[in-house]
């Protein structure tokens, strides 16, 4: 994310983020729990995490090279797939979100979890 865009970047995708809990308040409550769910102590320090990255590219179904520890992400891959399952068009709708705001997983992790744009920003700077 470069610094001059990333202000605006991340204000268009906090405001798509709102909108989406807005409207789709279960579907956000239980991804958040699979968020914490794989919340390491890494990112709790640093607002980054490779688990995250690889759940997103779970969720975008994107290609995945060098899986780190197969067991957790075979279990990050059963836990998407039940959402996806209960949650279809919900969860289409969340993977366009992803793709139409590239600020990154990690960030958008934040937002998800309550964030505010300001204190992303201020983190990036």
């Amino acid at each position: 994310m470069g610094t001059i865009s990333s202000y605006n970047q991340v204000l268009i995708a906090n405001m798509a983020i709102l909108s989406f809990k807005l409207r789709h308040n279960d579907f956000i409550k239980e991804l958040s729990e699979i968020i914490l769910k794989y919340q390491d102590d890494y990112f709790v320090y640093t607002k980054f995490s490779l688990v995250y990255k690889d759940l997103f590219r779970i969720i975008l179904e994107r290609d995945h090279l060098g899986i780190r520890h197969k067991e957790l992400y075979n279990e990050m891959q059963k836990n998407i797939r039940d959402l996806k399952r209960k949650y279809g068009s919900e969860f289409l709708e969340f993977q366009e979100l992803v793709r139409d705001n590239d600020i990154g997983y990690n960030n958008i992790v934040r937002l998800i979890l309550g964030e505010s744009a300001n204190d992303l920003c201020n983190d990036k700077m």
